[in-house]
């Protein structure tokens, strides 16, 4: 199971762990956006700070329902205890966590100050 938590301005914030270039761990904090149907978006600091490997450039709609290109990276998550390979897309904004990262999983979301945000695998 991951926890996180509701943080001062009420969004779900999840630690997420990436494998560096080194193959070390490095966490982030990411706020979860149901409204984003990819694995990660990462502001290209950490991009550059992980070293990831470039894959592709891909359009995708953003909130203004616009189409924007984003430059796709190849990234490697620790997920429920193993290796996960994702997408990770680069932005100039904040760390979120997609839908497609908690795919097969169950999430839970207290709504209020210091609620508790957790996700787990889906049972067997």
């Amino acid at each position: 199971m991951t926890t996180g938590h509701i943080d001062q301005g009420g969004h779900p914030v999840l630690p997420v762990d990436l494998f560096d270039r080194q193959g070390r761990l490095r966490r982030v904090e990411a706020m979860l956006d149901t409204g984003f149907d990819d694995f990660l978006a990462l502001p290209s600091h950490w991009v550059q700070r992980l070293g990831l490997v470039w894959a592709a450039r891909m359009p995708m709609r953003v909130a203004t329902s616009e189409w924007a290109l984003f430059d796709v990276y190849e990234a490697t998550v620790w997920w429920f205890g193993a290796r996960l390979p994702i997408r990770v897309l680069q932005t100039q904004s904040e760390i979120l966590v997609g839908t497609r990262l908690l795919w097969e999983s169950q999430l839970a979301v207290q709504f209020w100050e210091g609620g508790v945000v957790s996700v787990q695998s889906r049972p067997e």
